[in-house]
């Protein structure tokens, strides 16, 4: 690293990582915020069922706060920050999951009373 002799080298060089900051926290959140789709369409080709995500959830919090550890600066608020919305999200989708699900079940029992 360089000795900065200006100070605004200084200011340049801060405005720089914080910009750096900014765009990665941003495209981390934008790429993990992306949860309950990921979540929706595993219900809709039936890889998984809501109950698998009832049953798993420690794991799923612990994994959460994992990678928000690894997308955030080695700063525990930044990965509170981002962990907190996910787990919420996490809920979210596991709601909208079981929606999706009773709604394909239920039209699988109308399907099948039909056929009769």
């Amino acid at each position: 690293m360089e000795i900065v002799d200006r100070p605004r080298d200084a200011l340049e060089d801060l405005l720089g990582h914080l910009l750096d900051l900014v765009f990665a926290m941003g495209l981390a959140c934008g790429l993990v915020f992306q949860l309950p789709l990921i979540m929706a369409f595993l219900t809709v080709i039936n890889v998984l069922k809501p109950s698998f995500f009832k049953k798993y959830w420690r794991h799923s919090v612990v994994l959460i706060f994992i990678v928000a550890a690894l997308l955030t600066p080695a700063d525990p608020l930044s990965q509170i920050m981002l962990a907190v919305p996910l787990l919420i999200l996490y809920v979210i989708s596991y709601v909208l999951c079981s929606v999706i699900y009773k709604g394909k079940q239920r039209r699988k029992v109308e399907a099948h009373a039909a056929g009769d």
